[in-house]
């Protein structure tokens, strides 16, 4: 995984899960030195596995979306369940937990908004990007392929940034709406509709009354 980093040309639907793949490694086997590689290279690596080239501006633009709308959230999918692990692995830190989510104003949040706003087809500001291999994408890829495709870890993603944090992501919680309780065969995380499905309290879809037991 850690040699497949740091390549000009590479997607980032490709290095961030290599990225992650380093992180998880260190995590399993308790290598410290591993587990620091990997999150120093998602906070400054050179590659677009780095969280500023996979969201590439401020406001969420993800290069991978002049590509197309089904490898694009991949980054996002592994960025958010890297985030995760390091969120764990460092519980018992304190104010020293590692906190990927919230890196560079929570960016990453700011990724999940930009894709699926787009995905629920509203306007968004697309800056042409080009990169070092000159991909020149001019805008947004307009296909269909994967425009409305539901990817696993948007409850995962929701429940940290708004149940956890206390912050807002409208589109993110309308494409959750959207997509309903469903197990996905791309649910690879475990199913997160279920493992992050929130409390009575917090959950985005509507209470359903518990029906009445069977009488014949």
């Amino acid at each position: 995984c850690k040699g497949f980093l740091g390549g000009c040309g590479s997607w980032s639907s490709w290095e961030v899960p290599a990225l992650a793949g380093v992180l998880m490694i260190g995590v399993f086997c308790d290598r410290q030195d591993i587990f620091d590689y990997a999150v120093n290279y998602y906070k400054t690596g050179s590659g677009s596995g780095a969280l500023k080239n996979m969201i590439c501006t401020d406001e969420g633009q993800l290069p991978e979306m002049g590509r197309d709308l089904a490898h694009a959230p991949i980054s996002l999918i592994d960025a958010t369940v890297m985030s995760q692990f390091a969120w764990n692995a460092t519980s018992d830190r304190g104010a020293n937990r590692v906190d990927l989510f919230g890196l560079y104003d929570n960016r990453l949040l700011k990724g999940w908004e930009y894709v699926t706003k787009y995905q629920r087809y509203h306007d968004i500001n697309w800056v042409p990007y080009d990169g070092c291999d000159n991909k020149n994408f001019w805008f947004p890829a307009n296909n269909y392929h994967g425009r409305l495709e539901s990817v696993p870890a948007y409850e995962l993603a929701y429940n940290h940034f708004t149940i956890i944090k206390g912050l807002q992501a409208p589109y993110l919680r309308a494409t959750i709406n959207l997509k309903g309780l469903v197990a996905l065969s791309s649910d690879d995380y475990g199913q997160p509709g279920l493992s992050f499905n929130f409390s009575d309290t917090t959950t985005i879809f509507t209470p359903r009354p518990i029906p009445a037991t069977p009488t014949n």
